[in-house]
């Protein structure tokens, strides 16, 4: 425990530079935590739902926007090529927000429609945060390629920050409670992008200087492998994760949206950040047992016994008291929330133990189990909510089906995990 805790004071080491990277969003989420009993009083499931429909979209088109060609600026071999990697992303981004502007505008009736906004306008909104999120990612890569950790993590923090106040203050000031919520949104996102943009020209980062449409194509090119495969890994699951309010939306009310919205969002911020760290940590120890010709099984059960100790009492908790721990914090127009946190615990405890340690398919060269599993895995959420809402089904009988359909997948990634674990050193260590 003191060789970590010196790890982690010591700048410069890889426990560090994680500390830092999960610490900021950490934070930024905290707030949101902080601030929820107050958000939750002012604004109704009806907001929150309309608010879930666009960030779920918005944040599925983000990720494929920039072909994912933002991951390869920290692998460039010189900060030239990293540049002009830079303004691949941002120009790809860039292209695809109009592209989809215009789409949008062409069949606005539809998407109105299908989304059941009361103003077109809003879908204006759409591909102005994806192209936001998509041009944040890109800033935060090339500041990871410059070892600058505490940039994106600040970044994200100002994002909360800038979020949670402004949709408090429009609370005051607008009627329309959904555009206060959306406004709070694209605003925080604004903010982070602002101080990204301030701290890239601050530091003297001239684009100008270095493009080359030339290297652009060239670098394009080298790395065609992030479009033809990261784009399609990201984006299965990132749609798998948004997938369920789109699909709600067809068949349930707004408020039902949001109520299942909240639930989820609320139970993944505590499991996210201690999910984020302890997936870089173990991803880093198994890499070097890998390097040593080391055993891998006893580490990776080791692992998922500590995860599952860690949140099994918490979750039970929220398996037999969600409904009321809900209704006190939130208010009682939140039971509904707090009744699907407790259906959805099976699907929580197993995401939680396993997915940590899906670093392991990248750490062995097994990235395409991971594919597979993630198509395997949206489709089951596409037809737990689709077949759920045309049968008539209740939220909650819908959800129960998830839950457990969901924390299946999950299992079946345990037997592929171990199943590797086991096979994986008689492969290498030959």
């Amino acid at each position: 425990m003191r060789e970590q805790i010196k790890r982690i004071l010591t700048k410069g080491t890889f426990a560090s530079d994680v500390a830092v990277m999960t610490s900021g969003a950490g934070l930024g989420q905290l707030i949101f935590l902080g601030f929820s009993p107050i958000l939750m009083r002012l604004f109704t499931p009806e907001a929150f739902g309309n608010l879930a429909l666009v960030m779920s979209i918005s944040a599925i088109l983000s990720i494929v926007i920039t072909l994912r060609y933002e991951m390869a600026i920290p692998i460039a071999s010189n900060d030239e090529k990293a540049t002009n990697l830079f303004i691949l992303s941002i120009g790809l981004s860039s292209i695809f927000t109009m592209v989809l502007l215009i789409f949008f505008l062409f069949i606005k009736t539809t998407i109105i429609s299908f989304l059941n906004f009361s103003d077109s306008n809003i879908l204006i909104f759409i591909p102005l945060a994806a192209f936001i999120e998509s041009a944040i990612n890109t800033f935060h890569y090339w500041f990871i390629r410059k070892k600058r950790f505490a940039i994106p993590s600040i970044s994200r923090t100002l994002f909360y920050i800038g979020m949670v106040g402004t949709q408090f203050l429009l609370f005051f000031t607008l009627n329309e409670k959904f555009i206060a919520l959306l406004a709070g949104f694209i605003i925080g996102q604004i903010f982070s992008l602002l101080f990204l943009v301030i701290i890239f020209l601050k530091e003297g980062n001239n684009i100008l200087r270095y493009i080359n449409f030339n290297m652009i194509f060239k670098e394009a090119k080298k790395f065609k492998k992030f479009p033809m495969f990261s784009t399609w890994n990201a984006g299965i699951n990132t749609l798998a994760r948004n997938l369920p309010p789109i699909l709600l939306n067809l068949f349930f009310t707004k408020a039902i949206v949001g109520q299942f919205y909240i639930a989820t969002r609320l139970m993944n911020i505590p499991l996210n950040i201690l999910q984020s760290s302890v997936s870089q940590v173990f991803y880093q120890r198994i890499s070097e047992l890998l390097k040593q010709k080391q055993p891998l099984n006893q580490f990776f059960k080791t692992t998922i016994l500590k995860l599952a100790a860690i949140i099994f009492v918490p979750l039970l908790i929220i398996f037999f008291w969600g409904k009321p721990i809900f209704s006190f914090m939130l208010g009682d127009k939140w039971e509904l929330a707090g009744q699907l946190t407790s259906i959805l615990a099976p699907l929580y405890f197993f995401r939680f133990i396993i997915s940590p340690v899906s670093t392991i398919f990248a750490a062995t060269g097994k990235q395409h189990f991971a594919l597979i599993w993630q198509i395997g895995y949206a489709l089951s959420v596409f037809l737990c909510f689709y077949l759920g809402g045309n049968m008539n089904f209740s939220i909650q009988v819908t959800s129960l089906i998830f839950s457990w359909t969901s924390a299946g997948f999950y299992v079946i990634m345990l037997f592929l995990q171990r199943k590797i674990v086991l096979k994986i050193p008689e492969e290498i260590y030959k």
